[in-house]
């Protein structure tokens, strides 16, 4: 049958359907490249998407990174100030113990002082009214004359 149709110069029939075959067989190949071709475009898509993310997550790290060592930075400094703190308590502390012996010191003194000075005044105050007559000496009392004697009673 084919010998027939090339014999008789009927090759066009072939070529037709040769071509159409062809063209078929092409226009299948071009589908496949545009769907790879739109799979690759998404596939680049999707890489872009996770760069992206990616490069926010570093960010975000970073910045954490940098809070982190700031609290970090605050927590030392407070340490070293919680530290000359205690140590200024201690100081007043001793001041304050030491200040307040002074005053009790001082308080006795001005005790004793006020109590020398209680006695020289009880002292001063009964020797003068209280003096007893000597033994040896005795008064004798001479009886008044009233006429002369204004005093004199009687």
């Amino acid at each position: 049958n084919i010998e027939h149709k090339v014999e008789n110069d009927e090759i066009d029939c072939f070529l037709s359907a040769n071509i159409i075959q062809k063209t078929e067989e092409v226009k299948q190949q071009l589908e496949e490249v545009k769907d790879r071709h739109r799979e690759l475009r998404k596939l680049e898509e999707d890489i872009m998407e996770l760069t992206e993310l990616y490069n926010e997550i570093f960010e975000l790290v970073q910045s954490h990174g940098l809070t982190i060592n700031n609290a970090e930075t605050k927590v030392n400094t407070t340490k070293v100030t919680i530290t000359e703190g205690e140590g200024a308590l201690k100081i007043a502390a001793d001041l304050y113990d030491k200040a307040l012996s002074k005053k009790k010191i001082l308080a006795m003194i001005l005790t004793a002082i006020c109590l020398v000075l209680l006695i020289i005044i009880i002292a001063a105050s009964t020797s003068g009214s209280d003096t007893e007559p000597d033994k040896d000496t005795v008064m004798i009392r001479q009886a008044c004359n009233p006429s002369m004697d204004d005093d004199c009673v009687g």
